[in-house]
């Protein structure tokens, strides 16, 4: 029967992924199953050898069991559990509320065996990566993109401290391709352009031009550079650039990202 159950294309993929594991209360289906009022309810019943045998037609059996599956992996909010199956009566209400199945036209029966399994969809990987996968990039320097696609793939829960160093060097070095791309002349300290000065021209140029969403990224990236919260902030990120006696955890790394991710994806998206 659980190989009928399994055959079964739910449309709902966390639903399809559950009867494929280990853990499907399977114990529930076989209180049903072992009942005779559920097997004449949905016109099946099992051979002296004990396999089953379809008299009603497939695709309405199926569509009974998806129900049944359904309530049995809600449990209690349906009431088909381990408690509420536990006698006959119990199960005979629950029977009553299926319908019957009638015997196919042609008198022919089916077996398990014709019915196909359909894989459970593969469990999701939660991706140990600092930055999502869908942050895109328009601008055009190599050096922005390649930093980018490392930090993607970069495990931030193994590698923190190299992945907030990498955070750092992607943040200064897009908004010095942005400020290129927009046309905008940082101020020098001597011969360097420094963080400071590029979040500075990038704030202004947001604060004057576009939309008011330009003004929230704007806003955004001044508050970044005040002493707001620990590594969320310019001085701490530099900090952990510069000095070889602090050390950074993973949560800090998250909540980092976190506050610099509108910002990136503005200054990241600009063509």
């Amino acid at each position: 029967m659980h190989r009928v159950v399994k055959s079964i294309d739910f449309q709902d993929e966390p639903l399809q992924r559950e009867v494929n594991l280990k853990r499907f209360k399977i114990t529930n289906l076989e209180r049903l199953y072992d009942n005779g009022s559920f097997r004449r309810a949905l016109n099946i019943e099992f051979d002296p050898m004990g396999k089953l045998v379809i008299r009603s037609e497939p695709q309405q059996l199926k569509t009974v069991l998806s129900r049944v599956v359904n309530d049995i992996v809600q449990g209690g909010s349906s009431g088909v559990n381990s408690r509420t199956l536990n006698n006959s009566k119990a199960i005979e209400n629950y029977v009553s509320r299926l319908g019957t199945l009638k015997e196919r036209d042609d008198k022919e029966t089916d077996g398990a065996s014709q019915f196909v399994p359909i894989p459970g969809p593969r469990p999701s990987r939660r991706s140990k990566a600092l930055i999502p996968k869908d942050v895109e990039i328009a601008l055009t320097a190599q050096g922005v993109s390649k930093r980018l696609a490392e930090l993607k793939n970069l495990d931030a829960e193994k590698y923190p401290m190299a992945a907030l160093d990498s955070l750092r060097s992607l943040l200064e070095c897009s908004l010095k391709a942005y400020c290129d791309a927009k046309g905008l002349a940082p101020k020098r300290r001597g011969t360097y352009v420094y963080l400071d000065s590029v979040c500075e021209a990038v704030e202004e140029h947001l604060d004057q031009t576009g939309p008011d969403q330009n003004k929230g990224i704007a806003q955004a990236l001044r508050r970044f550079r005040s002493k707001t919260v620990l590594f969320s902030d310019k001085a701490d990120l530099d900090s952990v650039n510069h000095n070889p006696y602090i050390v950074v955890t993973k949560p800090q790394v998250k909540e980092t990202w976190e506050s610099l991710e509108d910002v990136l994806r503005h200054i990241l998206s600009t063509k």
